[in-house]
Order: C-alpha cells, then structure tokens, then sequence
C-alpha cells in the first residue's frame, strides 16, 4: 500500500488543493487513477463511459494529478486493489467472503470506497433493497461497522466545491419510485471514527451526461474523491 501513502503525502503537502487558475496548467501533485471495482455483477461497468467526464473536470479545475482513463481494479486480486487510493463500485453486493475480505483489507489499508446505485429499474428497482445489500456485506466483514446518513453541514459538500445540493440526485426515468421520489442523504462507511466509503443512492453516475444540471453531480463525485485523497 506504499503507493496509496505516498499519492496521499504528496497531495496533503504539495498543494494539491489550491484551486486551479483554468487558464493555466495547475500544478500537479502525485499521480493517481480512477478506478472501478471490477466485480463477478454484470453491472460493475455499468456507465464507465461517463466517468471521463468527472475525471476531466477534475484535471481542468483542481490541481489533482489524475490520469485521464479509467482503470478496472479486480476485486479478488488485493496488491491491484490497493493500488488505487480511491475506488468507484456500482454494488458490492454480489462479492464472495473472500472478495469481501480483500475489500475490508482495502479499507483498513486506507483505501476509500464510492458505491453510488444505477437508478435504472432493470439494474436497481428498489432503493431500500440496493442500500440493505451493500449494508449486509458491509457487516459480514466489519461486524461494528456504522452507515449512517451525513449532515448537509459535512465537509465532503464542501470538500472543495460548494454545493448546494446535499447532495444533488438523478431522477429516473424508468424507474420514478426510486428513493421515494426525494433526495437521499449521502451514507457515510464509518470504521470507528474513520470515514472509509459512502453508499450513494442518487445515482450519480447516471446522472454526468443526462442529469439537467449533470455540473451538479459531477462537482460532487469530484469533492467525494477530493475528500478521500486528504484524509
């Protein structure tokens, strides 16, 4: 996990968060890549083509060294898995006891974990039901682990972009009973005091190109990433 520690020490102390002048070249700190957790669901790449538009705003507006594609990080192979520092899933609900166990490693390593749902109603028809299931093999590895719903007053809505939104939500087209029509609050992953993920049920990565105001999500899956790299 050496490489996660040092992409972190590089950031906290090279100025990674100064925000960007988009007229010029930022100053970049240590590289890293996005990934998605590469899992057995048929789901697990669900809307990659899209994260090139959160990974683009994140290279023009902050001073984030971040490659510019996204990467697959297999979930059963642990020393690929902690080569990332931040990882997006689209379930987790699907991983083995073993592929949860290198998760939880992951986690204790110091890795951090986005899991936002597809609002789509033939991916995800019930919002309670995705939230369970993330939940439940959250437990089987951490047995005291907390999920609970963040304050509009977190740092994670201001991590660096200011949101007014807390936070923003796709709404579904296919599928309007999702999350009871409202917005959901974000679920923090909490380890003891230690924020390690949040489980996201509005759709984020629905919502980067269809979304009516897709800045909207894209500032906050880039202040949730922002969030996890200075931590």
């Amino acid at each position: 996990m050496a490489r996660l520690f040092s992409v972190l020490l590089f950031l906290l102390f090279g100025g990674a968060l100064d925000a960007a002048d988009p007229a010029n070249e930022p100053s970049r700190g240590g590289k890293f890549d996005w990934a998605r957790l590469k899992t057995d669901s048929p789901y697990w790449n669900q809307h990659a083509e899209r994260d090139a538009h959160v990974i683009d705003l994140m290279r023009k507006q902050t001073s984030l060294n971040i490659g510019d594609a996204w990467h697959s990080a297999e979930v059963s192979r642990l020393e690929e898995l902690c080569a990332y520092p931040f990882v997006f899933a689209q379930t987790i609900a699907s991983l083995t006891d073993a592929d949860g166990g290198n998760l939880a490693e992951y986690l204790r390593r110091g890795g951090f974990l986005l899991i936002d749902a597809c609002v789509r109603v033939t991916v995800n028809p019930n919002a309670e039901l995705y939230l369970a299931a993330q939940t439940k093999t959250l437990v089987r590895q951490f047995p005291n682990v907390r999920v609970v719903a963040l304050a509009p007053d977190h740092e994670i809505y201001s991590a660096y972009f200011k949101l007014t939104k807390f936070p923003p939500q796709t709404r579904s087209g296919t599928n309007p009973s999702w999350a009871r029509g409202s917005t959901e609050p974000l679920r923090g992953i909490f380890l003891e005091d230690r924020l390690v993920g949040v489980i996201s049920l509005s759709g984020f990565q629905c919502g980067l190109v269809q979304n009516p105001n897709p800045a909207d999500i894209v500032q906050m899956v880039t202040n949730i990433c922002i969030y996890a790299m200075t931590r």
